[in-house]
């Protein structure tokens, strides 16, 4: 750069070096302000980068386990904080009376996720969550079914990162009492 800036400077006579010298030092600091803008936009776009492609992955996975009624797949894709009050036999006692009151038939993931990142619930922290609104398209196969929360026809489900992977987090306490009202209404 400074060679180029001398000879530039060499070509003029010299009542206009002083000129063109001022002139071809404000051309490199407009290209250095350019390219640094560059540099700082770029990193600060880097750092923004999201894992929202493999959380959808995690949901769409989970919900495609309890849309086909295969309990053991779904229960292996829930938060390992679940699974402290959860069982794998409480799990599939819910769900195989949830498949007893609804056929779902599809679901759809509705528009963008929110993102919480360092995502707290009752004192247990999630390096990242995203919370989906899902719909599913279900018929009911009892006429008195009233279904609750995931088996709504549309609800929001968190998705919390939880050892370097996604996992549905389900927050529910009081699935044996979930699952006994869902029986009560065959």
């Amino acid at each position: 750069m400074k060679q180029l800036l001398e000879n530039n400077v060499k070509r003029l006579p010299k009542e206009n070096a002083k000129r063109a010298l001022k002139e071809n030092v404000k051309r490199a600091l407009k290209v250095t302000s350019f390219l640094l803008s560059l540099v700082l936009v770029f990193g600060i776009l880097a750092g923004c980068s999201t894992h929202e492609p493999e959380a959808k992955q995690a949901l769409s996975s989970f919900l495609t386990a309890i849309q086909g009624g295969d309990h053991a797949a779904a229960y292996a894709l829930i938060a390992d904080t679940d699974k402290k009050i959860i069982t794998a036999d409480m799990f599939a006692a819910w769900r195989s009376s949830a498949d007893a009151l609804l056929k779902k038939s599809t679901f759809t993931i509705k528009g963008n996720p929110d993102r919480f990142k360092g995502y707290e619930y009752k004192g247990t922290r999630f390096p990242d969550a995203y919370g989906f609104n899902v719909a599913w398209d279900q018929e009911p196969l009892v006429a008195s079914a009233s279904p609750t929360d995931y088996d709504q026809d549309e609800f929001m489900i968190m998705i919390v990162e939880e050892n370097g992977s996604y996992k549905a987090f389900l927050m529910i306490e009081d699935l044996g009492d979930r699952t006994a009202s869902y029986q009560n209404m065959k």
